[in-house]
């Protein structure tokens, strides 16, 4: 890596001065990765994942698939009720056959009093070894965000009054095509390996992410080379709430996985009948860039956020695709 990418991932990775926000001790992080095995600690947060694939094999039945996927072989009735229209009855599988199952996966909570509340209108869980902040930039920032002091990587949070609820696959395909289309059109090779993931939580609210490699030309600023990072957006549906956190990192880190832990913790805690305000002095991030996906625009954010601060630590200014809303940050 060059001396700029060192320099870029610095400016990055530095926690903004705090303003009146609480500050986490830095600590050793735990295990962020998806396990489909309980933890030892017995403290979990639950995901469940959906439109997952099996296939049967020879001495398969579906008291057996249910007993190793779910421990249970009694739940074969509701493997059956999932698959109806590929099975005649419970008895009659066959080797080869493709069935469709919801295996619980699991996030070990950390430990440590890592957790926020605000005002006991929601909650999520801050992971060990990060500190609370801003990302101030000139044209693009975030009023809360975490930095990740031993690994180098920022997450960004917006919290805000749902606006569309979701509920589901049919859903999830419209806004994975959604997301595909505007990245292509957009931003072309800009964005890299872009991968979806879709879960429910142990009350059935929706959690989706999305991971991609986000490109920076360089040459464009005079230096022949390109710089990488690693970016992932997740998104969870309350009752009334919407969290949408955007982390980015060095590419080959692990900041899906943490940005999944934060957005799997995240837990609206109005009481029954209570009216939902949280859009106007809340955790905000900025611009927002209107597009057909019903989350945060990350893709654009962080183009935006990275084209300044290569232009921030070049000197340069360019010709960029959205100049126009640039020109009125300035």
């Amino acid at each position: 890596m060059g001396l700029l990418g060192r320099k870029l991932i610095g400016l990055l990775a530095v926690a903004a001065v705090l303003s009146g926000s609480l500050m986490i001790e830095a600590r050793a992080e735990g295990n962020f990765a998806l396990s489909y095995e309980k933890p030892e600690s017995g403290e979990a947060y639950v995901l469940l994942s959906v439109q997952e694939e099996y296939t049967v094999a020879a001495g398969d039945s579906l008291w057996k698939i249910a007993q190793r996927l779910w421990g249970d072989g009694r739940l074969y009735t509701e493997l059956y009720e999932a698959n109806r229209e590929k099975i005649g009855t419970p008895e009659l599988i066959y080797p080869g056959q493709i069935l469709k199952v919801s295996r619980p996966q699991y996030l070990e909570k950390q430990s440590g009093p890592i957790g926020m509340k605000s005002e006991a209108v929601y909650q999520f869980d801050i992971p060990q070894g990060c500190i609370v902040g801003r990302i101030n930039g000139k044209e693009t920032g975030a009023n809360f965000a975490l930095f990740g002091t031993i690994d180098n990587y920022n997450i960004a949070c917006l919290i805000r009054e749902k606006e569309t609820a979701m509920e589901g696959p049919w859903d999830f395909e419209d806004w994975k095509q959604a997301v595909l289309s505007y990245a292509e059109e957009e931003y072309g090779n800009t964005i890299q390996d872009l991968m979806f993931e879709q879960y429910l939580s142990e009350e059935g609210e929706i959690i989706w992410l999305y991971s991609y490699i986000h490109v920076t030309d360089l040459s464009e600023y005079g230096i022949t080379n390109s710089f990488e990072t690693q970016v992932c957006a997740g998104m969870k549906q309350s009752e009334h709430m919407q969290a949408d956190f955007v982390g980015y990192g060095t590419r080959g880190g692990d900041i899906t996985n943490r940005v999944r832990y934060v957005t799997a913790s995240f837990e609206e805690l109005l009481p029954a009948g209570a009216v939902c305000h949280v859009n106007d002095e809340n955790m905000q991030i900025y611009p927002s860039t209107a597009w057909d996906a019903a989350s945060f625009n990350a893709i654009a954010w962080t183009d935006h956020h990275f084209v300044a601060t290569v232009m921030e630590i070049t000197g340069c200014r360019k010709e960029h695709k959205n100049q126009s809303l640039l020109n009125k940050l300035s």
